[in-house]
C-alpha cells in the first residue's frame, strides 16, 4: 500500500501533462521514516522484494497500466528499462514516523530539467477517494479478462452482496 499514493501522482502526470518514463530524469518520493527503510529498494532481486520496493512498484506503472496487475508482473524484474528506471526512483524519510501513513511527497525531475512535485494522502479505492462505478466495473473487467464464466452477471451480483441470501455462489 506504501507505493500508491506515489503511483497516482505519477498516474497525474501521466494523465495531465502526458508524462512518458523516458523523460524522467529522476523521481524522490518522501515518505514516513518505514517507507525509507524497508520500501525503497532500488533494486529487487526476487518477486517478494519486488512486492514492497516503491521505486520498481513506480517503474512498472510508469510503463504499463497501474490499474492492470500485469503491470506488476515478477516477469518484469528482468526488464532492463524497467530496473533502470527504478534505479531513478529513491525514498527519502521526510521524518513521519507512522506505521500506517502512507501520504507521500514526490519530486519529478524531468530529462528538460523541468521539476514537478505532487503532494498525495489518498488513491482510487481508500474510503477518501472510492471508485466511481465506471472506475469500479473497469478494474472488475481487467481482474476478470481471463474468466470463462459469466462476469457481467458477477459483477451485478457484487453491486447487490447485501442482498444475497447465501455467498456459496463466490467459491
Amino acid at each position: 500500500i506504501t507505493a500508491h499514493t506515489a503511483i497516482y501522482a505519477a498516474e497525474s502526470w501521466q494523465r495531465d501533462l502526458g508524462l512518458k518514463a523516458e523523460q524522467v530524469d529522476k523521481i524522490i518520493v518522501h515518505g514516513t521514516s518505514r517507507m525509507a527503510e524497508l520500501n525503497g529498494n532500488q533494486a529487487p532481486t526476487d518477486p517478494a522484494l519486488a512486492n514492497y520496493s516503491i521505486p520498481f512498484s513506480l517503474a512498472c506503472a510508469l510503463t504499463g497500466n497501474a490499474a492492470d496487475p500485469a503491470s506488476f508482473d515478477p516477469s518484469k524484474l528482468q526488464d532492463a528499462s524497467i530496473m533502470a528506471l527504478a534505479r531513478k526512483i529513491s525514498v527519502v524519510s521526510d521524518g513521519r514516523e507512522s506505521h500506517s501513513d502512507w501520504m507521500t511527497h514526490s519530486v519529478l525531475t524531468l530529462t528538460d530539467g523541468r521539476i514537478l512535485e505532487q503532494e498525495m494522502a489518498e488513491f482510487p479505492g481508500t474510503p477518501g477517494m472510492p471508485l466511481t462505478p465506471v472506475q469500479l466495473r473497469e478494474r472488475f473487467d481487467i481482474m476478470t479478462r481471463d474468466y470463462s464464466g459469466n462476469a457481467h452477471e458477477i459483477f451485478m451480483r457484487l453491486l447487490k452482496i447485501e442482498d444475497e441470501p447465501q455467498l456459496d455462489w463466490l467459491c
